[in-house]
């Protein structure tokens, strides 16, 4: 006889589409398995969800041209060693982190038009960040808005080494400022 009391954690929503990982459940892709997000597909995180990459792993940026995405929050946001991230403004302060570089990394970051009191904080850890003119390094960037607003901009970097960021375009020069300078 069945036991009336056992509750599956993983299951099929009867009579839905939806599947059902209840709290305490757990779902495993064992090594060679993967988990496919199809043109058109997505994958929504909710308020306190998050996605964690224990030490070994890594979120792959395949092709180039590959984005990655930052809003609505205050809090740290970390933005790929490349390819394209996308900081959708607003007119609140955000800290974001921007991973270590390798030797000839590409990075591209644009924000869009935010409103007076945006602040973006980018920090790079132990890597720094070096103008074209190599004058000095930091390690934070700023985009900020003025008493006017702020605009949307874009800034490439592109990886000197594992430890150095090169800016190398920007746009508005104004909001891509690179602070705490040291040698």
């Amino acid at each position: 006889m069945a036991d009336e009391t056992y509750q599956p954690l993983v299951y099929l929503k009867q009579g839905s589409t939806e599947f059902i990982v209840a709290s305490s459940g757990l779902i495993t892709v064992e090594s060679g398995g993967e988990i496919t997000i199809e043109s058109g597909g997505g994958m929504d995180i909710e308020s306190g969800g998050d996605i964690t990459v224990e030490e070994g792993g890594k979120i792959v940026w395949p092709t180039a041209g590959a984005t990655s995405s930052a809003s609505g929050s205050t809090t740290l946001s970390e933005l790929t060693n490349n390819g394209l991230s996308f900081i959708t403004s607003s007119g609140d302060a955000r800290k974001l982190h921007l991973a270590a570089p390798y030797a000839g990394a590409v990075k591209w970051i644009f924000n869009t038009a935010g409103s007076t009191g945006m602040c973006y904080y980018i920090s790079t850890s132990d890597a720094g960040i070096i103008t074209t003119g190599a004058a000095s390094t930091a390690h934070l960037m700023i985009i900020e808005g003025t008493t006017s607003g702020a605009l949307a901009g874009w800034c490439q970097l592109i990886g000197k080494s594992t430890d150095r960021w090169i800016r190398v375009a920007h746009s508005p020069t104004s909001q891509w400022v690179i602070a705490s300078t040291s040698s």
